[in-house]
């Protein structure tokens, strides 16, 4: 592995668009109530009291001190919602995070981000014997301009084990307490794909939000297209 100074433009994170809260999609509590304006702002209200990564901008959970995530930039929520909700949780963690403290996992390209996202849902709706259902992502593209731990595929497969994150787990760890806050690696799921794993919020630049993307799951397979219903 080297060390070296990234500066990537519209890496790609899909984020299932049932916890998007975008002006562009409806809100997905509105599902629970019929879509009314009031109704959904009170709902709301009353999942922040028991939202983690509400609590965690408030600064009441104790490991999530107040200066860790950020605040006053485009879509900051979402941003903190990485951290504050892990990836794998209940599973162990993800790659490059526990199950107490999360990251911001992103793409290259569209594709890499499809083929990471497509690995995780279709071990999950294979084990539930699911056949056929439609999803809904909603792609988040960012920057990142930071010093980054560079891994390669074959010195450092130890880290990009397909089925284990236990050693990339405390190497995530070391290399936060190192001073370092973002891995850039050869994709496990796209060949010949990269992703970039961002481990403290204030390196997460310049994110966009765009348009719901709709995934058909059928035979086996998935088919995205454009989600009409979310314009």
């Amino acid at each position: 592995m080297r060390r070296q100074h990234l500066n990537l433009r519209d890496t790609v994170r899909l984020v299932d668009s049932r916890y998007d809260d975008g002006h562009d999609v409806p809100h997905a509590l509105g599902r629970l109530v019929g879509e009314e304006p009031e109704a959904v702002a009170d709902l709301v209200d009353l999942v922040q009291l028991t939202s983690g990564r509400a609590g965690a901008e408030r600064g009441d959970l104790p490991e999530f001190p107040r200066n860790i995530l950020v605040a006053g930039v485009p879509l900051a929520h979402v941003i903190n919602a990485a951290f504050a909700y892990p990836a794998g949780i209940g599973r162990g963690g993800g790659r490059f995070n526990d199950e107490g403290f999360g990251a911001w996992y992103a793409g290259e390209s569209d594709a890499v981000a499809r083929a990471e996202v497509e690995h995780h849902r279709r071990g999950f709706l294979t084990d539930a014997g699911i056949e056929v259902a439609t999803l809904s992502f909603t792609p988040y593209r960012c920057d990142v301009n930071a010093q980054a731990v560079v891994l390669d595929g074959r010195a450092d497969a130890r880290l990009l084990d397909p089925d284990s994150y236990a050693q990339s787990q405390e190497f995530a760890r070391a290399t936060r307490a190192a001073g370092v806050g973002v891995v850039s690696y050869p994709s496990v799921r796209a060949a010949r794909g990269s992703c970039v794993t961002v481990l403290v919020p204030h390196l997460v630049q310049n994110v966009r939000r765009g348009r719901p993307r709709r995934v058909i799951w059928s035979d086996g397979r998935f088919a995205w297209r454009p989600d009409r219903a979310a314009g």
